[in-house]
């Protein structure tokens, strides 16, 4: 197993066509997610991380924001159980919310993996990597160490700060 490179991480996504022009309905918080927002489709990464493309992203803060959002978030996807993934402005790093607290809170609500745009898709894509062995039959346990490592690479304690238990 390993990461993908930084400079592969569009590779596999399916490309808008044309690519999206108006860059001013969504701010400009990480140079990655602005790329992928104007230029990429949605994409279901893993169960666990599923990216929206453009319009539904639109659609989604905006329903959000009426629902208390903090500005500083921008809704960026949804694990398929129905929790959020977010992009912080202040921070420019990616958020968690486990919808099982209900509404929004205040920011003690949301879980700061402490990783960029970037980090989030290399930690995406191996995690996609990871599911696709275990698809094959092999055992977690034989990839634990790699992948806790692999995620660590990216971000101390990011096998620890991820929001789900794959181990």
């Amino acid at each position: 197993m390993k990461l993908i490179d930084p400079n592969e991480l569009f590779s596999s996504l399916e490309q808008l066509d044309p690519a999206i022009k108006n860059k001013g309905k969504i701010p400009d918080i990480d140079a990655t997610y602005t790329e992928f927002i104007h230029r990429y489709a949605g994409v279901s990464i893993t169960p666990d991380i599923v990216l929206y493309g453009y319009q539904k992203v639109l659609e989604w803060n905006r329903r959000a924001r009426g629902d208390g959002l903090p500005e500083d978030l921008l809704l960026i996807g949804q694990s398929g159980q129905g929790d959020e993934w977010f992009l912080s402005a202040r921070r420019k790093t990616v958020f968690f919310f486990d919808h099982d607290q209900g509404e929004y809170g205040g920011p003690e609500s949301f879980l700061d993996l402490e990783i960029d745009f970037t980090g989030f898709l290399r930690m995406g894509f191996l995690l996609s990597e990871l599911e696709e062995k275990l698809d094959e039959g092999q055992e977690i346990d034989e990839h634990e160490q790699e992948v806790s490592d692999l995620l660590n690479s990216i971000h101390p304690q990011l096998r620890e700060r991820f929001p789900f238990n794959y181990f």
